[in-house]
């Protein structure tokens, strides 16, 4: 779980697949570049919840910081399921 700002708790899972375009990782920050890339979230906030599908084409940036990132990272293509730690 993850303090949102000392707003509350924050949890989302985020399971990406596809092609990227570029990925730039430092330390647990990381930024993912889409080229034809699917990413399915859950996510749960102060009692909220949520499920996203998305597909993101040519140029899309995912940022994340504070990640932690278990899967398949090649230098053309991502398959795994991310966290906020």
């Amino acid at each position: 779980m993850h303090d949102s700002l000392g707003l509350g708790l924050y949890f989302s899972r985020e399971f990406f697949i596809g092609k990227i375009k570029n990925i730039t990782i430092e330390g647990n920050n990381y930024d993912i570049y889409a080229l034809n890339l699917c990413r399915i979230s859950v996510w749960w906030n102060n009692g909220s919840r949520g499920f996203q599908i998305e597909h993101a084409r040519d140029d899309t940036c995912y940022r994340r910081f504070d990640y932690a990132f278990r899967g398949i990272i090649k230098p053309n293509f991502i398959c795994g399921i991310g966290r906020y730690i």
